[in-house]
Order: C-alpha cells, then structure tokens, then sequence
C-alpha cells in the first residue's frame, strides 16, 4: 500500500513554528508538483527542514529555501540526492516570487554581515541582492 501524503503538511518552518499547508505560497505549488511528478513519480513527503523562511533580499518579507534534502520519494529518503549533492531551491519575493537558485549543492547555511543575511553555498555567498 503506497501512502500518499499531502503536501506541506509535515512542514515546520526552522524558527520553530508549524507552517500550514496554507503558508506555502500558490504560486509556487506547480514548480513544487512538477518536481514531484517528472523527478520523484510517486508520492513526496516533506520533513520539517525542508522548508526555511528568511528575508534574503531585505524586503522584509519571508523567502523561501526548499532544501530537498528533506524531501522522501516513496520511501527513499536520499532520492533527491547525488555525488554532487541535494537538490535546492531558493525563492525570494521582490516585486513576486522569484527562483533565484536552482541547483545541486554538498552543504549550505544562512550567515549574515552587518544585519544582511547571506546564504552560503557550498562555502561561498550567493548574490541574492
């Protein structure tokens, strides 16, 4: 029996409080579902990392980091996963929601320098500004 999970369900945001399925935003559900379709083919299940909110571009409005590493195809919890590293997508929301990463990294973290922060990939900033 194959269990199929609602999307966004299983969410928390990384500053600890539960995100909604009515948190993610609209627009973005079709480039979610098409990962989910063409890459993954069966149901997708999201762990609580999978998502971060964080203002990158100093709009002062929540953007958005999907880390799949986090995510499970079935029940393969590395499928989005390769020698190059987990699937990520970075979305920031100046002037509407923007993918403004797309790509396969080893490690990342959020930083920050005088106030700013910073997403480094794989040791190195990403200009999100």
């Amino acid at each position: 029996m194959t269990l199929r999970l609602a999307p966004f369900l299983a969410l928390l945001v990384i500053s600890a409080s539960p995100a909604k399925a009515d948190d993610f935003p609209q627009q973005l559900m079709p480039e979610l579902l098409q990962v989910e379709h063409e890459v993954c083919k069966t149901s997708t299940a999201y762990g609580k990392h999978f998502i971060v909110k964080a203002d990158l571009d100093g709009d002062r409005k929540p953007d958005l980091i999907l880390d799949y590493r986090d995510a499970m195809c079935g029940w393969n919890g590395t499928f989005f996963c390769a020698v190059d590293g987990c699937l990520l997508r970075i979305y920031t929301t100046r002037g509407g929601w923007h993918r403004v990463f797309d790509g396969r990294v080893r490690q990342w973290q959020l930083g920050g320098d005088r106030g700013q922060p910073i997403v480094l990939i794989d040791g190195r900033p990403l200009p999100l500004r």
